[in-house]
Formats: C-alpha cells, sequence, structure tokens
C-alpha cells in the first residue's frame, strides 16, 4: 500500500516534470503529504529530484547555455541569505502571499500576449536568479522567477527545459549534501526512495517523450497554465487559517 500512495503522486509530478522542466512539487507534494510526514518527505523530494532533474538535464543539456546557467546560480547564490533574512522580518504567510500574487498576475499576463523579454546581459541573468535566490531563502522556492524569465524571453521548449533542469540539478546538489550533513536522509526515506524509483523513471521517461512531441505553442501554454497553478496554491496556502 505505502508504493500506491508514494508511487502514484510521483509518477504523475515526474510526468509533468520530464515535459515542462518543473512543476513535480505541485502534484506530488500535497498528495504526499497526505500519507507521509513532512520530515520524511521533504528529504525525499530532493532526492527524486535530483534523479529527475538529472535525466532531463540528459536529455536536453546539449540547448543550454552555460553563460546562462552561471548567472542565473551566481545571482542565486547572492540572494539566498537575504531571503533567510526576509523570512525573519516578514510571516512566511505574507510572502507566500505576495509570490503567490505576482506568480499568479505575471504568467497571466504571458499568457495574454504581454511580453518583454530582456537583454542577454548578464546583470539580467544576475537579477533573475537573486530574485530565485530571495525565494527560495524565504520560502524553498527557487523556481518561479527563472521560469517566468524564460517564458517571457519565449524560450523554446528545449532552451527552456534545459535551462532548467541545469538550475535545478546544480540546487539539488547542494541541497542533497547539505541533507547528508545534517543527517536528514535516513534509512526509512532511501526505502521509499528506492520504492519510489520505478514510478520515477516511469514519469520522466514518458513525460521525455511528450515533450518531444508536443508543439512549440502548446508547450507555451502547458508551461503558463502550470505556472499559474504554481501561483494560485501558493496563494491558497498563505490564505489558510
Amino acid at each position: 500500500m505505502e508504493i500506491i500512495q508514494a508511487g502514484l503522486p510521483v509518477f504523475l509530478g515526474s510526468l509533468l516534470q520530464g515535459c515542462t522542466g518543473f512543476g513535480f512539487s505541485l502534484l506530488a507534494v500535497p498528495l504526499l503529504l497526505f500519507f507521509f510526514e513532512g520530515t520524511l518527505v521533504i528529504p525525499l523530494l530532493v532526492l527524486l529530484s535530483l534523479a529527475m532533474n538529472g535525466a532531463v538535464w540528459i536529455d536536453c543539456g546539449s540547448h543550454l547555455s552555460r553563460r546562462t546557467l552561471g548567472g542565473l546560480l551566481l545571482g542565486g547564490v547572492a540572494g539566498l541569505l537575504p531571503g533567510l533574512w526576509i523570512l525573519n522580518l516578514f510571516p512566511a504567510s505574507a510572502l507566500r502571499l505576495t509570490a503567490g500574487l505576482f506568480v499568479t498576475a505575471s504568467a497571466l499576463a504571458l499568457l495574454l500576449g504581454f511580453r518583454r523579454p530582456l537583454p542577454p546581459r548578464l546583470w539580467a541573468l544576475l537579477a533573475v536568479g537573486f530574485a530565485s535566490g530571495l525565494l527560495n531563502g524565504s520560502l524553498s522556492m527557487s523556481g518561479p522567477p527563472v521560469i517566468l524569465f524564460l517564458a517571457n524571453q519565449g524560450a523554446d521548449k528545449n532552451v527552456f527545459r534545459s535551462t532548467l533542469a541545469g538550475y535545478f540539478l546544480s540546487l539539488n546538489v547542494v541541497t542533497t549534501v547539505l541533507f547528508l550533513a545534517k543527517g536528514m536522509i535516513a534509512r526509512p526515506t532511501m526505502g521509499l526512495y528506492f520504492a519510489c524509483l520505478p514510478a520515477l523513471a516511469a514519469g520522466t521517461l514518458l513525460g521525455i517523450v511528450l515533450a518531444r512531441r508536443v508543439p512549440e505553442r502548446l508547450f507555451r501554454l502547458l508551461a503558463l497554465v502550470v505556472l499559474i497553478s504554481m501561483g494560485l496554491s501558493l496563494t491558497a496556502s498563505a490564505l489558510k487559517p
């Protein structure tokens, strides 16, 4: 029963992320937390994401610009400590509400055709990465600024997926090392991780196959719909009593 309770959410989440490059947590986390404790789910997600983003990277990593990834990572590292500082100043619910409304509004604007591509300069990459670092430090959510940036730039699906895979994979490696150093990855986590690997592999590979066949226009629509769902979910979590 435990394999089914964990395997189905992992399959659905990895299917979505294998196709779009993000969205695993959006589908998997609520379902997993319904059956398992957060202390088990969080390190499990980090390990699963490490394997999943590695697979997506292998599929489309050749489309990634090292300069783009380097700029985003530098900005992300710079924004991490200020994000932790912000978390100490404001309630987490207020931060989630602000981030959720911003992500939802921005994704809706992009869906309606409003785009203002940024110049391909280092300062732009650092700024996007810094915003990602702020969210990572304050809410443990690094994806939305990078996703919005790529959608605003009109990146094709291979560049979109490869950039997200490279960025998330780098973060996953660092987070895994930190979790190991803190002893947060225990035997029950590893047992559930290995039990979920078949579902993860099936979902990720099916998502990769779908990504290759989905037309560019439909891919961008799907990515924005998922991003809007992420923003609404974040907003809803902030408004819970």
